[in-house]
């Protein structure tokens, strides 16, 4: 079942797809790799290409920031925050993964971010479709 709101329908795809957003958006940005624009920006060559690049992510993670700030709040990101830890603790009892790593350590918290920012910015579409109510705005005059 999807929900139209404006001119896009909102179902489960929608929420995926914005987590592999942010997934995509925070790993470009930085993991333990050495395949980023961290380590890109550090290596030898031309600056310009670089500020470009660095300027459009900073963009981004201020939009997409402030979008999860403005629908969670400190508490909302906080609990998604505490979900996203439960769940590498349960891997890591499971068996799947290894918290003494650091590497492991690095992609668990680049994934809560990720995750946090996807939430974020699914939020609003979800509680739409939860409840029928709309986020609207408040501003002042």
């Amino acid at each position: 079942m999807k929900i139209k709101s404006g001119a896009a329908y909102f179902g489960l795809s929608g929420i995926v797809s914005r987590i592999l957003l942010s997934l995509f958006i925070v790993f470009a940005t930085y993991n333990p790799s050495g395949r980023s624009f961290y380590h890109w920006a550090l290596a030898d060559g031309p600056i310009t290409p670089r500020i470009l690049v660095g300027l459009i992510l900073f963009g981004t993670y201020a939009s997409l920031l402030y979008a999860t700030w403005e629908l969670l709040g400190f508490a909302g990101m906080l609990l998604v925050i505490g979900i996203c830890v439960s769940v590498g603790f349960l891997l890591e009892q499971a068996g799947l993964i290894s918290l003494q790593n650091p590497d492991t350590r690095w992609i668990g918290a680049l994934t809560t971010v990720a995750v946090t920012m996807g939430w974020g910015m699914s939020y609003s579409l979800l509680f739409v479709r939860l409840t029928g109510i709309q986020h609207a705005r408040a501003t002042l005059q």
